[in-house]
């Protein structure tokens, strides 16, 4: 059985500031274009990663085992966007 680990949002957001912006690569098992349930996730693994990033989205990278067409859910200012 994996362990999960759940820390407290209040503590998880001064660990957060205390560490400062952290830089992500995110690697997507899925193409970007995927329309069932699980492409929502790749639009909360943004809005986590950018959290975490403290709002600068150059320091969060996508990476896809394929690319045919950029995701709606990209915004039109981040190119971080590669295929693998």
């Amino acid at each position: 059985m994996t362990p999960h680990f759940c820390l407290h949002a209040e503590r998880t957001s001064t660990a957060m500031r205390a560490l400062g912006p952290i830089n992500s690569l995110v690697l997507m098992p899925w193409t970007p274009d995927t329309r069932y349930a699980i492409g929502r996730l790749d639009q909360v693994f943004f809005e986590a990663r950018l959290e975490m990033a403290g709002g600068h989205g150059n320091r969060i990278f996508f990476a896809y085992p394929d690319i045919a067409g950029r995701p709606d859910w990209i915004p039109a200012t981040f190119q971080n966007v590669v295929a693998r």
